[in-house]
């Protein structure tokens, strides 16, 4: 769902059922004065903030406002918005995105890492982000800061460097939604079935990274499964 907030207030709402997320975004055309929240509530009625973003002279907010996950863990179902609070004329063309991840009903998992790219040919995830007996849904990422040297770079394990997505671009604030696994023509090693755990692995194209000042935030939704 996408809408268009206008200097008044917000429009529209998202419901989550229990166990299902909801992945974020929240980008400014222009420069804003005032707050931006993102509200949850239980009956449209009553709203609580969950995260806020203020914009203020001298140190206004433009381009990407926030981003993030939402994910409903209570019995009920919960809804949620964005809501803008004393704004100015400047403020008229924020726009927002709550894109629901319908995997996450039956139920999804997901782990999140902050990965460091190194000066290396390849950077790991510290902890086992790909785990055992899976079906890995997605892999999304944010650049949280530029990776150096490089011109773009893949996103994979050790067995296969482009199993999730390819020509990732390094600069900061770049996104990208890894789905490359799912094609029905990939090999067996590049397709969803993980049956042991192992790392993500990030491999820089271009050009070795310089420094290793890049990092990148990882999510991975997975569907694991148990006897």
């Amino acid at each position: 769902m996408t809408g268009t907030i206008s200097a008044v207030g917000a429009g529209g709402a998202i419901e989550l059922k229990p166990g299902a997320s909801a992945v974020y975004s929240i980008t400014n055309a222009h420069e804003f004065i005032g707050t931006v929240q993102v509200q949850r509530s239980t009956d449209l009625v009553t709203w609580a903030p969950i995260q806020s973003w203020v914009g203020t002279n001298g140190a206004r907010l433009t381009g990407t406002v926030g981003a993030g996950i939402l994910k409903n863990e209570s019995a009920g179902h919960e809804y949620y918005r964005v809501s803008c609070i004393v704004f100015d004329a400047l403020s008229d063309n924020l726009e927002w995105a709550l894109a629901l991840d319908l995997a996450a009903a039956r139920p999804a998992l997901w782990v999140t890492e902050l990965i460091t790219i190194a000066a290396a040919a390849t950077s790991d995830s510290v902890a086992d982000l790909l785990p055992a007996n899976a079906i890995i849904e997605a892999v999304i990422a944010r650049v949280v800061a530029t990776i150096p040297t490089a011109t773009s770079f893949t996103i994979g394990d050790g067995t296969t460097a482009a199993r999730f997505a390819t020509g990732v671009a390094v600069a900061a604030d770049g996104t990208f939604v890894g789905l490359a696994h799912m094609q029905p023509d990939v090999a067996a090693a590049a397709g969803p079935v993980q049956a042991s755990a192992a790392k993500l692995r990030i491999t820089p194209a271009g050009g070795t990274p310089a420094s290793n000042i890049g990092r990148v935030l990882v999510t991975v939704f997975y569907r694991q499964y148990s006897v």
